[in-house]
């Protein structure tokens, strides 16, 4: 990897510890080699926490969960021999974002509330910006508004444009969830122009994505089908499978009644979500949408069967919504299937209660 203009290590020694988390995200298959050799070089406790911090990132976004979670309780151990207690903060933020990932909603804020409790300065800001993100992936959205209005502040008073235009995807994320498509846009066009300043390849691709979907919930198909293939390139160019962006491609194409088009993102996005371990949830997002593509194409046992295995997952990630549309989808494909309407209807008005 070439090196960076604010390169974090100067004269031999770890300088700038959150610069890693920085290359982590923009070049995670990269900078493992990096990272590594970085290890046998610096000798702190401090700066042996950040590396595998930033290690344990650069495997999340590769998909190798588990190996993350490994680094980062190595992570935490020596921040906690280190006694600096922004250090023991921010690698808590982060084992706390990749337990949110795996769908562990309470435990992750509850590590928010202890990761809270130590940091200081810029460093609770970008821990509260964190937290957020895993309110509004809980669902608690009024909640994760209140965090970015407390957190987005200080991070633009701090000139920190990273963390600022973090914050603005899961500000935006919000908005469009609350039927602002335009508010998002721009929150997202922010984000975009400060993550290529900063030469972010990653997180550009995650801009492009959701600059997509936001054009999608304005109702221009095209544009959101043009924005999501860019970001499906630039994800691909970061050496990154997201089945995210498949899923969403997929939803995209069933609306502009492309459903075989539609089913085939789906199943990609299926076969990439078991294939790299993603979490439960991403998996049951990945069967709900073969599962909702199949049955607009006119395969209703196809989505039946994916509709149950989306249901039992989005139960062990504990997603109530998610497991509700689950079995929804599997009672009108059976609908379908065996024309069994009072079973049907029976199952519907439990399911309503």
């Amino acid at each position: 990897m070439p090196p960076r203009a604010d390169d974090p290590v100067v004269n031999g020694e770890l300088e700038d510890t959150s610069a890693l988390v920085d290359m982590a995200l923009s070049h995670p298959e990269e900078c493992r080699d990096q990272l590594r050799a970085l290890l046998k070089t610096q000798h702190s406790r401090n700066a042996s926490s950040a590396i595998w911090q930033a290690l344990a990132i650069a495997e999340r976004e590769l998909g190798n969960i588990d190996t993350a979670r490994r680094y980062l309780r190595r992570a935490i151990r020596m921040a906690d021999a280190s006694e600096s207690p922004n250090r023991r903060a921010d690698v808590r933020a982060t084992l706390a974002v990749t337990l949110s990932l795996l769908g562990r909603s309470t435990i992750a804020l509850d590590l928010f509330d202890s990761a809270a409790q130590l940091a200081t300065g810029l460093t609770a800001a970008r821990v509260e910006m964190r937290r957020a993100t895993a309110l509004w992936d809980a669902g608690r959205n009024d909640q994760a508004l209140k965090a970015l209005h407390r957190c987005v502040p200080v991070l633009r008073r701090n000139g920190d444009d990273l963390w600022e235009a973090r914050a603005l995807l899961t500000r935006a994320a919000i908005q469009a969830d609350g039927g602002a498509p335009g508010r998002a846009n721009t929150s997202l066009e922010r984000a975009l122009v400060l993550f290529r300043r900063n030469g972010q390849h990653l997180e550009v691709a995650r801009a492009w994505h959701d600059l997509g979907w936001a054009a999608y919930r304005s109702g221009h198909v095209v544009r959101a089908l043009e924005l999501l293939a860019r970001a499906a390139d630039a994800y691909r160019a970061a050496s990154v499978r997201e089945p995210a962006v498949a899923i969403d491609q997929s939803r995209v194409l069933r609306a502009a009644g492309l459903f075989a088009d539609a089913e085939r993102h789906a199943l990609e996005a299926l076969e990439h979500a078991y294939k790299i371990n993603e979490s439960p949830g991403m998996r049951a997002s990945a069967e709900l949408t073969v599962a909702e593509a199949a049955l607009a194409g006119g395969r209703a046992e196809m989505a039946m069967s994916h509709a149950t295995r989306a249901t039992r997952l989005y139960r062990v990630s504990g997603n109530t919504w998610g497991e509700m549309r689950g079995r929804l989808i599997a009672l009108q494909s059976r609908w379908i299937i065996h024309h069994e309407a009072g079973r049907v209807l029976a199952d519907v008005i439990q399911l309503a209660d």
